[in-house]
């Protein structure tokens, strides 16, 4: 069995948590997070270690894997913590929001004898697997140019959350 860390219980760090909750080969057993409200829901629903810090999280004896879920902005603050303490390390995407701090979280992880991987799922949802068939047997002919929406409604940029925020969020680096 694993054990994970969790660092930032919003909306992934719940998705996460919910997903190895599910199975049977990983629990979710220290979490982290500046709210209260949301290390309370992740103690309460699956019972585990609210942690004062990220470095502290990683450094659970317990905790095989962190899983770093915390705002962009904030990755390397989780990879760095998981690094420091030699743990494994799943890093939602994108792995930071400037591309200074993406090289240094490449630097960080380059020669790392650990499992570090930046997660990006969405590949293995049912419908993305259903467009790659339909691709592969040729039913849509030779597609020279394709744009595709995810039709995933849960995740909205809300006013005055850090995800509606550019220089916060966002999708690839910029430098």
């Amino acid at each position: 069995m694993a054990n994970f860390g969790i660092i930032g219980c919003g909306r992934m760090g719940k998705n996460h948590a919910k997903g190895i909750s599910t199975g049977t080969d990983g629990k979710v057993v220290a979490v982290y997070d500046p709210n209260p409200d949301a290390t309370a829901f992740m103690h309460e629903t699956y019972g585990a270690e609210v942690m004062p810090n990220a470095e502290a999280l990683a450094a659970h004896p317990k905790v095989d894997c962190v899983i770093v879920t915390s705002p962009t902005y904030c990755h390397l603050e989780g990879v760095k913590a998981a690094v420091g303490a030699h743990k494994h390390i799943f890093c939602e995407k994108p792995v930071d929001r400037t591309w200074e701090a993406a090289l240094e979280t490449e630097s960080l992880v380059k020669d790392y004898d650990k499992i570090f991987t930046i997660g990006f799922v969405r590949r293995y949802l049912p419908k993305t697997r259903r467009l790659k068939a339909l691709l592969d047997e040729g039913f849509l002919g030779r597609i020279r140019f394709c744009n595709v929406d995810l039709p995933l409604g849960i995740f909205k940029r809300l006013y005055g959350d850090w995800f509606a925020d550019f220089d916060k969020s966002g999708g690839v680096c910029y430098n």
